[in-house]
């Protein structure tokens, strides 16, 4: 629980849930905002994991858990056919939920003809995919969960299945209408026993799904500037971005996206047209590989 708030809940869960087998780092299942063993209490952060990797020596888990201080966020680390662990992003962890819920919503014949999977603008396109196959629209909101929570709200005549964003929030059903940890826990754990029970593990089930869709990498690059100086040069960067870019390294642009003017432009044709989602400081840059980069600078820190 990283010196948070998710050791109560999430022991309980697992109790109600039956699980028996599992265990809690004892140096950081207590509450304490100095954060003694992770000074950086975020689980996208390897080095949180670093006491529960010690642990993992011994006791040998097939997953480990990781939830941020307010416990909306969850981190796991599956375990390797070599028998080391890796992070998995938030990305992954979202591609691997998105694709378990379908497969068990359709094995109990219960996958609506009306549901729809959110994502933030930000996060893999591999979902989309996995969506066609199974009938499910994929929608597309701002980063920031609150836009998740907000179109669940807003929709009336579509089923809401499942949200996620890169950053490790997710969601499935509509009763909290935010990222949440707890859920996050029960879903990862009742998946990772669904896929062992099939005899594989988390690992190979992402490597499976690769095989499928196609393989997908996904890097964040974060730039800090603090002070007034800061918030200057990160309006200097995103304006240099708004004037006409028609190479990003080798790859040549062919389509430009910019949400706070409202608008995308084909750079073949020069076709425009209409963003629908509110407007927001991002700019997205889709390359002639259809790979893409976003450019947005943070809502809550100095950086970009």
């Amino acid at each position: 629980p990283l010196h948070g708030a998710g050791n109560v809940p999430i022991r309980r869960l697992f109790k109600e849930l039956g699980y028996k087998n599992t265990f809690v780092v004892k140096e950081q299942e207590s509450p304490n905002g100095d954060f003694p063993t992770a000074p950086y209490p975020n689980p996208e952060n390897p080095a949180v994991f670093n006491i529960a990797l010690e642990m993992a020596k011994e006791i040998s888990p097939d997953i480990i858990l990781g939830t941020d201080p307010d416990c909306d966020r969850i981190g796991v680390m599956a375990k390797y056919n070599t028998g080391e662990y890796k992070l998995l992003t938030g990305n992954e962890i979202g591609v691997l939920l998105s694709h378990y819920i379908l497969t068990s919503l359709e094995e109990k014949k219960e996958l609506p003809s009306n549901g729809v999977i959110i994502k933030t603008i930000v996060t893999t396109d591999m979902v989309k995919p996995i969506g066609e196959e199974f009938g499910i629209e994929v929608l597309e909101v701002l980063t920031g969960f609150k836009y998740i929570g907000e179109l669940i709200e807003e929709l009336k005549i579509k089923e809401f299945i499942f949200g996620f964003e890169e950053s490790y929030g997710y969601l499935c059903g509509d009763f909290v209408r935010d990222k949440d940890g707890i859920i996050g826990a029960m879903l990862v754990c009742e998946m990772a026993l669904y896929y062992k029970t099939k005899g594989i593990s988390l690992y190979e089930a992402l490597t499976k799904l690769y095989e499928e869709y196609g393989y997908y990498k996904e890097e964040l690059i974060s730039l800090e500037f603090n002070g007034i100086e800061g918030v200057n040069k990160i309006n200097n960067i995103m304006n240099s971005f708004r004037e006409d870019i028609f190479y990003i390294g080798k790859q040549s642009v062919k389509e430009v996206e910019d949400y706070k003017l409202g608008f995308s432009k084909n750079l073949d044709n020069n076709s425009i047209k209409n963003i629908t989602l509110p407007k927001s400081n991002v700019i997205k840059f889709i390359l002639d590989d259809n790979s893409w980069i976003v450019i947005r600078p943070s809502g809550t820190e100095p950086k970009i």
